[in-house]
């Protein structure tokens, strides 16, 4: 059964929209994607990403992270599992599966 989980995707171009980043992780299963945005609705830089797979997830924070820098963005992108809570972050701590 498929494990979603949400990653942080930060260091993004400003301009950057939800389907921008669906085709930067076109070849994953994806939830849903969401631009964190100013009042007047332009980008502060960063989204959350829901993938349908937690390993699909892993291997997008290993590929992308501090690794690709897109034009217009300051720094290489920072992905990393979403911190929601401490439960949530425990579960989706990247690892042998617990109770195994």
């Amino acid at each position: 059964m498929p494990t979603e989980v949400k990653l942080f995707v930060g260091r993004l171009p400003r301009t950057m929209d939800e389907t921008s980043i669906m085709e930067m992780f076109a070849g994953y299963e994806l939830g849903e994607v969401a631009v964190l945005r100013e009042k007047d609705g332009s980008g502060k830089g960063c989204a959350f990403v829901k993938f349908t797979f937690k390993e699909e997830a892993i291997y997008a924070v290993q590929a992308l992270n501090q690794k690709v820098t897109l034009p217009g963005a300051p720094r290489p992108l920072e992905v990393r599992f979403a911190a929601t809570s401490k439960k949530a972050q425990d579960g989706a701590r990247p690892g042998p599966a617990r109770g195994s």
